[in-house]
């Protein structure tokens, strides 16, 4: 039927209602079809001192009028204009409870909206939650081939407790800060699943850390063997970095081994890779540098060591203190000796203080050096360390090692004696490394010794084990070996 041939009623009043009933209907409906809002983006703006921000918001839009409400958390916003976008929204409160929700609808069309979350957002203290610098480590594989993981981190304007979560987004546990280092697991080391986790904080979604652990195996094999773990720093580059040389003897082994540290994982190599050369890493002065090395398929075959901090800053790391040399005296009649100090020193203050082994030497001028400390006991236990720092440069350090020192059988016609050293070296690899092989005549001594090189300590030995070998060195035709 046409529109003309439809009989409206005969009082024109009447009709003219009907007609425009009917045709209010039309562009509703026309907008409902067309009006369309997406592509929402939300950004918080900085704090500001009050602990206060503000939200910008802009979308897409087509088909609509030509404004718009927001709302959200029961409050209301107001109408703008499609072409004041984007808006900027506030100021907002930065409490870390509100968790910002926004809803916004076209003004004549309340069918066409569009919402989304902004999450909470802390001011607290003026900056900004923060967690950081993880360390992560692994317990052994139990019977049922199950293992726990603890998990230590730094953090700042937190709330009271973390939530954490594993690769599947499964919700393993709220934990407070204060219990720190916490124990996660136990997890099954089946070789398979790679084990990562998110930490959030309770009242901060935002503020999170994600940890990867990598695959575990827990595998029964005995016999794989990692030792003699050697880890060296080279010197630091123009940007504050340096590189980790670490090397390590292995036995019964698969083809291939992880290596790990201070939550970072480096990577998988193989053993003929060996030495490794890591990073460039950051000369911070504050990072205190760990590296774990497992077998890629025995995790219980593993093998841990410490670099510690390692300083490139300018102007603190202009002091610098070198060619720490350690003499001992002969043992005296209560079984005592000395120890005389001595190294290289450049920018430093004027004096600096000596610790080792939990004890306090006190604190000393440069121009006192060469120094002579003790008496120390020669029990052939305390194994000797020392620790030289600049008076006003914690950061200028010096460490040394001088090992046990066995004072007995001093007098009684006993005394140790090693003479007759002998050193040979190996020819160069293509990769310009070699081995030095030493031997030397022993009486009267203990089961075993110990080899320094540039008064770096290269391990333990048993006497009945020589001649051994070391290695590898660098034939780089600048450094002066000594042993």
């Amino acid at each position: 039927m046409k529109f003309s041939e439809f009989n409206l009623p005969q009082n024109p009043r009447i009709a003219y209602l009907i007609i425009l009933f009917i045709l209010s209907f039309l562009p509703l409906k026309a907008s409902n079809l067309e009006c369309k809002l997406d592509d929402l983006k939300m950004e918080k703006t900085n704090c500001s001192a009050d602990q206060t921000f503000y939200a910008i918001i802009n979308f897409k839009h087509d088909g609509t009028s030509d404004c718009f409400t927001l709302e959200g958390n029961g409050s209301q916003y107001g109408q703008f204009l499609y072409s004041d976008l984007p808006i900027k929204i506030g100021p907002l409160k930065g409490n870390c409870e509100t968790n910002y929700e926004f809803l916004i609808k076209d003004c004549h069309n309340e069918n066409c909206v569009l919402e989304g979350s902004l999450g909470k957002v802390c001011c607290e203290k003026g900056s900004e939650c923060k967690l950081y610098e993880p360390i992560i480590s692994k317990s052994p594989c139990d019977a049922k081939g199950e293992f726990l993981i603890k998990v230590k981190f730094q953090y700042q304007n937190i709330s009271d407790s973390f939530n954490v979560f594993d690769h599947t987004k499964k919700y393993l546990g709220r934990f407070s800060y204060v219990k720190l280092p916490v124990l996660l697991g136990p997890f099954s080391g089946d070789c398979h699943t790679n084990y990562r986790f998110i930490i959030r904080d309770y009242k901060n979604e935002r503020c999170a850390l994600e940890l990867e652990i990598g695959t575990v195996c827990c595998t029964p094999n005995q016999d794989c063997k990692l030792e003699g773990l050697k880890i060296e720093k080279t010197s630091c580059t123009p940007e504050k970095e340096f590189y980790t040389i670490i090397n390590f003897q292995y036995k019964n082994t698969s083809e291939c081994f992880t290596l790990s540290g201070n939550g970072h994982q480096y990577g998988s190599f193989n053993y003929s890779q060996l030495p490794l050369k890591i990073g460039p890493l950051k000369a911070n002065c504050e990072t205190n540098y760990e590296f774990v090395v497992r077998d890629c398929k025995n995790e219980r075959c593993s093998i841990e060591g410490n670099l510690g901090k390692v300083c490139c800053e300018t102007g603190s790391g202009d002091c610098q203190l070198s060619g720490l040399k350690m003499v001992k005296t002969a043992c005296n009649v209560e079984k005592e000796f000395f120890t005389y100090i001595n190294f290289v020193y450049r920018n430093n203050s004027e004096c600096f203080t000596i610790k080792g082994n939990g004890h306090d030497y006190g604190t000393f001028k440069y121009s006192q050096l060469p120094l002579k400390i003790g008496p120390l006991k020669g029990n052939c236990e305390t194994e000797y360390e020392f620790a030289i720092r600049d008076c006003k440069n914690e950061h200028c350090a010096l460490e040394g090692n001088l090992g046990k020192v066995c004072c007995e059988g001093t007098g009684s016609g006993r005394d140790c004696n090693i003479s007759g050293l002998n050193v040979t070296r190996s020819e160069c690899s293509e990769e310009g490394l070699f081995y030095v092989k030493l031997n030397f005549n022993y009486k009267n001594t203990s089961e075993c010794f110990v080899v320094k090189q540039n008064d770096h300590i290269l391990g333990k030995f048993e006497y009945n084990k020589l001649p051994i070998e070391l290695g590898p060195f660098k034939g780089d035709c600048t450094t002066e070996y000594y042993f």
